[in-house]
């Protein structure tokens, strides 16, 4: 096989790994690996960047048994049997001709991050729902004393306790509906956004419940979650002005937006507002955060080009 790149043929060998390459390849590890189903070598194109300038480029070769598909991770390049699944396709990848073989990848990438959001999601309500029948089978264990108590050292543990404890089971089943959805909408386009929406929305009710709950009283749930994800959403919308996230956000608020108007207000006994605005505060400054750190990348990028 060779590469192209600068007008220069790099000759490579499948079973070597090639560590002292010519030009401007000279820093980065190239490892060749192939996978026998045919007799023909399909080379993709693929952006490899160095101070976001230098481009690579590949010609198709004959002759090396096996289909070789390429992945990168920052600046280390492995060429890799064709059945690992690209993280990033539609960013790294110019198929210069070969749709059917980028569409095959780009189905399988997609089955993939579909079948990681499902498991996060199933795992993380599943969890909170065998901490419930926990508490059921087992009340001696007094778990919902782990909830936030405000004002207290040791209620600060409900921070991270509180949303995987219920008070019955009309309480978790009235929050599984809005965490399901709106999580669900929170791991779109990347489950990181997921993870930011959660810190946040755990952080923002926990500290509101601790800051302004009532003396003795102890704050339990996943309500605050579910205000923090509707939150998360909304100002991502705002934030971002992308189309879709834009879409999202409405239709958040419509589904959502006068059960939170109402939750956040402290007009029903046993029910912790505090929580809800906390949480829906920190899902709005979560989404902001993502937001200011995402501008801040691409004026990085545009700097250094």
């Amino acid at each position: 096989m060779a590469i192209k790149h600068d007008y220069q043929l790099i000759k490579a060998d499948p079973s070597i790994s090639i560590t002292q390459a010519a030009g401007d390849l000279a820093r980065y590890r190239i490892d060749l690996a192939t996978h026998i189903d045919n007799d023909e070598v399909v080379a993709m194109g693929m952006h490899l960047y160095k101070t976001y300038s230098h481009t690579l480029s590949y010609s198709r070769s004959m002759g090396l048994p096996g289909t070789v598909l390429i992945s990168v991770t920052q600046f280390s390049l492995k060429m890799i049997p064709p059945r690992l699944i690209l993280r990033h396709p539609t960013d790294a990848l110019h198929p210069f001709g070969f749709e059917d073989l980028n569409m095959r990848h780009f189905d399988e990438t997609l089955r993939a991050q579909l079948k990681a959001r499902v498991l996060l999601l199933g795992l993380f309500v599943g969890s909170i729902w065998a901490v419930f029948f926990l508490s059921e089978a087992m009340p001696f264990l007094h778990l919902n004393r782990h909830g936030v108590v405000p004002r207290t050292v040791s209620g600060l543990q409900g921070i991270l306790f509180a949303p995987w404890l219920h008070a019955g089971l009309w309480h978790v089943m009235a929050n599984t509906s809005g965490l399901l959805i709106l999580s669900w909408l929170c791991m779109w386009p990347r489950i990181a956004n997921f993870w930011q929406a959660t810190f946040g929305a755990m952080l923002g009710a926990g500290l509101c419940a601790w800051l302004l709950g009532a003396p003795h009283s102890v704050h339990i749930g996943a309500s605050g979650l579910v205000f923090g994800y509707a939150g998360y959403l909304i100002a991502r919308g705002y934030y971002t002005r992308n189309i879709l996230a834009i879409i999202v956000a409405l239709g958040v608020v419509g589904s959502y937006g006068l059960s939170m108007l109402f939750g956040v207000l402290p007009l029903y006994p046993g029910v912790s507002w505090q929580s809800h605005i906390g949480g829906a505060l920190g899902g709005v400054l979560a989404a902001r955060a993502a937001a200011g750190a995402r501008t801040k990348m691409l004026i990085l990028s545009r700097v250094n080009r």
